[in-house]
């Protein structure tokens, strides 16, 4: 019963943990719009943002996608503990970058 008990306390414990480490979508949004910034487009805000995607399962937010007007994609992760931007695309007129 003890074993029992203290399981269940540390899987509580972990699930609160691991809800403290979420990143917010209005994070995600901002961490977007400064890679953009920081690479190409400096006049870039939150009303250029078309929409915003998310993998999760339940309630947590595994990875988000923040598309833009302009047609950049930002991926980022759904967790701090993480690197948080996990690859971008840049549409120019001329050519088409990402990483």
């Amino acid at each position: 019963m003890k074993k029992s008990l203290i399981i269940f306390c540390l899987l509580i414990i972990s699930g609160m943990l691991n809800a403290q480490y979420q990143v917010t979508q209005e994070q995600a949004v901002t961490a977007a719009i400064n890679t953009i910034r920081y690479n190409s487009r400096s006049n870039i805000t939150s009303s250029n943002v078309e929409e915003t995607n998310t993998l999760h399962s339940g309630d947590t937010i595994f990875i988000y996608e923040v598309v833009f007007d302009t047609e950049d994609i930002v991926i980022l992760s759904g967790n701090i503990t993480c690197s948080p931007i996990l690859g971008y695309i840049l549409h120019d007129n001329e050519e088409t970058q990402s990483i």
